[in-house]
């Protein structure tokens, strides 16, 4: 992973097409020490948020989940709900389908 400092990859993130998952890619290199989420008492960064997602997506991957299979979460609104969509569609390739209560 580049480092901040690194002046290359920080110009080629400004010049990216953002969707919310593309933007979450770039703050963590371009914002890493802002705070991304605010959820009860808890903070995140875009650092954290970010290691976070490449973790829950490791741990999908790593419990068989592939590209085209499908993820349903029933949850309240949290992070952790924002976390698994953003972790099965770009990182492990399948879709999510999230249903508060």
């Amino acid at each position: 992973m580049p480092e901040i400092s690194d002046a290359a990859e920080v110009r080629r993130a400004h010049r990216s097409e953002l969707d919310p998952i593309s933007f979450l890619w770039r703050s963590q290199f371009v914002y890493p020490e802002k705070v991304a989420v605010v959820h009860e008492e808890r903070r995140y960064t875009y650092r954290q948020l970010a290691e976070r997602v490449r973790r829950l997506a490791s741990a999908l991957q790593d419990a068989g989940l592939a590209k085209g299979d499908r993820v349903a979460v029933i949850a309240r609104t949290s992070p952790r709900c924002s976390r698994r969509t953003t972790a099965c569609r770009p990182r492990v390739g399948c879709s999510s389908r999230s249903t508060t209560g």
